[in-house]
């Protein structure tokens, strides 16, 4: 496992290991990266984006829950998991598998070439002052510059 994505994997975990969940959504495909956004509600904002450079596959449903306080959000598949993942989705070797846990014990994979992660509070909603670490989604950009 790479250093950067050893590091993303401990900074998410480190980041939710109190809560008792997390809500997790796919949040945007562009450009050849696909976002998850998590939060402990997602109603108005989400406060951590997972980025997938370069996905090859997804698995799974849009939106789910996990209990990060009972087990690791993501993973990171073997070399013989993600073989097999491989193999029966008839995917092409990708550099990464990663497995969401979730409470449904639902099979959630991305394969991807890497991971990172990025902590900000985006909101859903318009807002006038924005603080540091703060920014709107990206469907309200366009809405937010209009005079």
């Amino acid at each position: 496992m790479s250093e950067n994505i050893r590091k993303t994997l401990q900074l998410l975990q480190d980041r939710f290991r109190d809560e008792k969940w997390v809500d997790v959504t796919v949040y945007r495909y562009f450009r050849d990266e696909l976002s998850v956004a998590l939060g402990t509600d997602l109603t108005y904002s989400h406060v951590a984006e997972l980025i997938f450079k370069r996905p090859l596959f997804f698995s799974g449903p849009f939106s789910w829950s996990t209990s990060p306080d009972k087990r690791p959000i993501l993973q990171l598949l073997t070399k013989e998991e993600a073989v097999s993942v491989a193999s029966e989705h008839l995917i092409e070797m990708p550099s990464c598998i990663f497995k969401f846990s979730n409470d449904d014990d639902l099979e959630i994979l991305i394969a991807s070439e890497s991971a990172d992660i990025k902590f900000q509070t985006v909101f859903y909603y318009l807002r006038d002052e924005l603080a540091e670490g703060e920014s709107l989604a990206y469907w309200l950009d366009a809405a937010a510059q209009k005079p």
